[in-house]
């Protein structure tokens, strides 16, 4: 959600508090009218703004193609700013375009429109909006090129601001588990929450199932990653959220395949693909990488590679290295159940090189045992 803003004033802020109270259809309904008053009181800046913060709420409700509309939404706002001098405006615009940047998976890219976002909000001496822009880097250090030990720095340097967005917590519990540290990944996951609780913000709390998933699944409990997913799945549910919900059906696709459960793990693949936009990125690597082990374990191996092969393309076009190296370790695994040991042991060294690059040492390590025992005579 978009911080407040002169030009709307209390109709952004009541949609951002049902924003994070999981009333998103509440949330649209307040910047539809916000959107028609400014209409019809001629005022077409306010109007074009308030249309941009529905558009950012649609990527969660209604997902399919929502981001070619936002992003066009914002580079009208910003040129329409820009000429009028409007740096709230601007900034708005620039958190719109990070949004995008997210669900095209380009952590890099989106990082730098949130940086854009703080020097706007500064200028428009909105510092709620400028923290919010600087918690918003915390998601793009963990999941983009930053390595982990670097990612890890940022975000012990910004205890003072985790506590207003604890949810920056739940991503330090996942880089603390890449580096094999549990017990402080375990912590930091049950101060996020009670922190969370406290703030009532049941978006995030409900979308939580991410980092428990992150966490145990590194510390190679897939039990307890797929309860944290699966709870995770039915508050989404009940909130009427897609986009947060189709990955997270893929994410439970994975712990149940983890877990030998391979007909459940099939259903909740074939709901992340139907709840899934066509061009959310994630989603769609992520139902295929699923789909191609239950069909690789029932021998149809032919078109689990073409899934499994379809995942890694679309993991090529990012910069998610933890994701794709995950990618090419699915793809490995069909090509290993197909006997194709040699060709599997190729996909480990890749998936092995992305993990090096994070500097994710537990999965790194799990790829180099896994690559010793495909080259064993």
């Amino acid at each position: 959600m978009l911080p407040q803003g002169h030009e709307l004033g209390l109709e952004v802020e009541l949609a951002e508090a049902l924003f994070s109270a999981g009333r998103l259809s509440d949330a649209e309904a307040v910047l539809a009218k916000a959107a028609s008053d400014a209409a019809a009181r001629g005022d077409t800046s306010a109007e074009l703004l308030a249309r941009l913060s529905k558009a950012r709420v649609e990527l969660y409700t209604d997902p399919e193609g929502k981001w070619n509309e936002l992003s066009a939404l914002a580079q009208e706002a910003m040129r329409v700013c820009e000429e009028a001098g409007d740096a709230a405006g601007l900034m708005r615009a620039w958190l719109s375009l990070a949004e995008v940047e997210h669900f095209k998976c380009h952590h890099q890219a989106r990082n730098t429109a949130f940086e854009r976002a703080v020097v706007y909000a500064q200028r428009a001496r909105d510092e709620r909006a400028a923290e919010y822009a600087v918690y918003s880097l915390s998601g793009g250090h963990l999941h983009g090129p930053t390595p982990v030990d670097e990612a890890l720095c940022w975000h012990q340097a910004q205890t003072v601001l985790a506590q207003k967005y604890p949810n920056m917590l739940n991503h330090q519990a996942d880089l603390e588990a890449m580096r094999g540290r549990f017990g402080e990944a375990r912590a930091l996951l049950a101060q996020a929450h009670a922190r969370l609780e406290e703030l009532g913000h049941r978006t995030l709390i409900a979308s939580a199932g991410e980092d428990y998933w992150c966490v145990e699944m590194h510390a190679g409990d897939p039990v307890a990653g797929e309860r944290g997913l699966r709870r995770s799945c039915e508050l989404l549910e009940q909130m009427g959220e897609r986009s947060y919900l189709s990955t997270h059906a893929g994410w439970l696709g994975q712990a149940l395949c983890a877990l030998g459960r391979y007909d459940e793990a099939e259903d909740w693949a074939e709901k992340a693909r139907a709840l899934g936009a066509s061009d959310d990125v994630l989603t769609q690597m992520l139902w295929r990488q699923v789909r191609a082990e239950v069909l690789a374990r029932r021998g149809e191996h032919a078109e689990a590679e073409r899934l499994a092969r379809e995942a890694v393309a679309l993991g090529s076009e990012t910069d998610m290295v933890n994701s794709r190296g995950d990618a090419h370790s699915d793809l490995a695994e069909v090509l290993e159940l197909a006997a194709r040991r040699d060709e599997a042991a190729v996909e480990v060294e890749k998936a092995l090189a992305l993990y090096e690059r994070k500097g994710n040492i537990v999965m790194l390590e799990r790829a180099r045992a896994r690559l010793e025992e495909l080259r064993r005579p």
